[in-house]
């Protein structure tokens, strides 16, 4: 459940800490272009790109990185402690709130239903929310660690909380999506027996709801937390069981394949690289426009990665669809299923399915790569085979970053 929105913001907000402080001397004027000009005229064109293949996203994007340039080279973080004073937590927070302002107006002009608060309300929730109270609960321990114990254990202490906020993050999330368990008991254990097939056992399945308003799953849990796959209301209601089914055959995916666990260890390899890179070329890397780049490079690579493990994620589902046909390689009506599914959901957004989704892809790709599926082996599918060498290559760089 990673989002790009909220790791360019933790990040950007956990580089700036190891960075020297930057005098905001003059930053005035920057600060108002960056986190006011900037965004308005962003803001002013969302009505008319938001059905504009990733019009949203770019604007997005626009408005994220004019804040990042902020807090980078033109000290927003020393303009916000001046105003507010050396307390943590509150200077954290002041940092975020512009662009949390104007992501949360373009998030309410562009809002695909009519209830637009609610809209803007979900995004915080899985945009920010779900690593932001983390992130802060982290830092509230650090806070207190490095104030009131000795020095030689703060940091232990720190790492025991994060561990600690790792295995109970599940729930966390289901605190803060208000998510219960499934009712249907039928339901719920054809869903099992789905995760049972996907090698994911004793599998928890879980409700989000949304008074009807949003379409969407996910799966939750890292390594050895008991795995879990949430559905919303509205994709329960608007599903066949069949197309469901299918949906979370995905998700189980997701979790078979350790998909969230290989992201991050991809990012983390992507900074270790990048610092080494820039030691290498004599860049200095506490240099606003280098942190920047990094910050920007890394997020790219997330997002490829997250599209290659989306596609395994497709491929899988529609292989097992046909498997439990009793088919030994993909077939049309192994597919059928799953697309149907993601037209369904594009037709209750009132998305294009050509509209593209900067970790999915647009739908009809989708459906492409997935027919052109029919005809092969259910175990020797192509992406297997390329999702096997790209894990290769991530822990390869893994254990070479960390000897080098």
């Amino acid at each position: 459940m990673l989002r790009p929105i909220s790791l360019f913001l933790i990040t950007s907000l956990a580089l700036v800490d190891f960075m020297p402080q930057t005098s905001f001397q003059g930053a005035g004027v920057w600060s108002i272009v960056l986190l006011v000009a900037i965004p308005t005229i962003a803001l002013s064109l969302s009505v008319k790109v938001q059905e504009q293949r990733f019009g949203v996203e770019i604007l997005t994007f626009i408005i994220l990185v004019a804040w990042c340039l902020n807090l980078f080279l033109f000290g927003w973080l020393e303009v916000v402690r001046h105003v507010l004073g050396d307390h943590f937590l509150l200077v954290q927070f002041g940092s975020l709130l512009p662009v949390l302002v104007s992501l949360s107006v373009l998030w309410w002009l562009t809002a695909p239903i009519e209830q637009r608060c609610s809209w803007v309300s979900h995004r915080l929730r899985v945009d920010v929310l779900l690593l932001f109270i983390p992130l802060f609960i982290i830092w509230s321990v650090r806070e207190l660690s490095t104030q009131y114990v000795p020095v030689d254990i703060a940091d232990e202490i720190t790492f025991v909380s994060i561990l600690i906020l790792i295995i109970n993050s599940p729930t966390l999330f289901r605190f803060i999506l208000s998510a219960t368990p499934m009712n249907d008991v039928q339901l719920a254990a054809r869903i099992k027996e789905a995760g049972n097939r996907a090698g994911v056992h004793n599998a928890v399945v879980l409700v989000w709801n949304t008074h009807m308003r949003f379409v969407n799953a996910f799966a939750m849990g890292v390594l050895f937390q008991r795995k879990r796959v949430l559905f919303t209301d509205k994709l329960i209601e608007v599903l066949t069981p069949q197309e469901l089914l299918a949906v979370a055959k995905h998700e189980f995916a997701h979790h078979r394949y350790w998909h969230l666990a290989f992201l991050m260890l991809g990012m983390f390899c992507t900074f270790l690289w990048l610092d080494w890179i820039a030691t290498l070329l004599q860049f200095d890397s506490s240099f606003g426009y280098v942190q920047v780049l990094q910050l920007l490079i890394v997020i790219a690579v997330y997002v490829y990665l997250s599209r290659i493990f989306e596609q395994q994620a497709d491929a899988y589902s529609v292989a097992d669809q046909s498997a439990a046909q009793g088919s030994s390689v993909v077939t049309l009506v192994g597919t059928e299923a799953l697309c149907s599914a993601l037209s369904s959901i594009a037709d209750v957004n009132q998305r294009p399915t050509t509209q593209g989704d900067l970790l999915h892809g647009s739908i009809q790709q989708r459906q492409k790569n997935m027919h052109a599926l029919i005809g092969c082996e259910v175990n020797q599918l192509p992406i297997h085979k390329k999702v096997r060498w790209l894990t290769f290559i991530i822990v390869f760089l893994f254990v070479a970053g960390l000897l080098t």
